[in-house]
């Protein structure tokens, strides 16, 4: 049995589940510091800290586990979750976004999408699309620094940067990303008068991601 599927246009009321679409305009007006702001603000969506090792980001939709949100940028699919490594170190698929600079929109679509995108999708999927190759150069940089209230929990910071422009007239042109997060390690390694027995991020992590995008026509 051969199944296939074809794209097509169609309005956001017209979709047969819940759409959000957050555009580049809204991204750069609301100032969002990064990926995980952004997708904060969509209704049904819960970002948090997941409690492996790197303390990777967990994104659910409607209070779905985060191994049911299938994540794509352009269209591909990203590694779950569950698929990067065992040990604690899951979760860290969220650490190879592209910055909100690289990107056009952001698509969420709420509900279950398994007969399309298979069991993965059971939550919903966020398609990540990046923009196009600029026809002049643009850049942008970004840095932030989280401060603990007490060291013991461990500081984390972040910085990327993107670039795009022309190479060759109108005919090649280029586009870099990279981003890279560091945090150090956390002494907590229990919470006390609670039930938890796992906390955040407990080991010190390095994260460097690079991409980049030659066009030609």
């Amino acid at each position: 049995m051969i199944v296939s599927a074809s794209g097509y246009e169609k309005k956001l009321t017209n979709a047969a589940a819940s759409v959000s679409v957050i555009s580049q305009e809204e991204l750069q007006s609301s100032q969002y510091h990064d990926l995980a702001e952004a997708l904060r603000s969509v209704e049904g969506v819960d970002v948090e800290s997941g409690t492996g090792k790197t303390g990777g980001l967990e994104i659910s939709i409607r209070g779905m586990p985060a191994s049911y949100t299938l994540i794509l940028i352009d269209g591909v699919r990203q590694g779950g979750s569950s698929d990067v490594t065992p040990n604690g170190f899951s979760a860290m698929n969220t650490g190879f976004m592209p910055p909100l600079a690289a990107i056009e929109r952001i698509e969420v679509i709420r509900g279950p999408m398994s007969t399309l995108y298979g069991s993965d999708a059971m939550g919903g999927v966020v398609n990540i699309i990046t923009r196009k190759n600029a026809d002049k150069w643009l850049s942008s940089v970004n840095a932030g620094l989280n401060l603990q209230e007490s060291n013991k929990w461990g500081n984390s910071s972040q910085f990327n940067f993107w670039s795009s422009g022309p190479l060759v007239d109108d005919s090649v042109s280029l586009q870099v990303r990279g981003s890279t997060q560091q945090r150090q390690g956390s002494s907590v390694t229990s919470l006390s008068d609670t039930a938890a027995t796992r906390i955040p991020y407990p080991t010190e992590s390095q994260n460097y991601n690079l991409g980049a995008r030659l066009d030609w026509k």
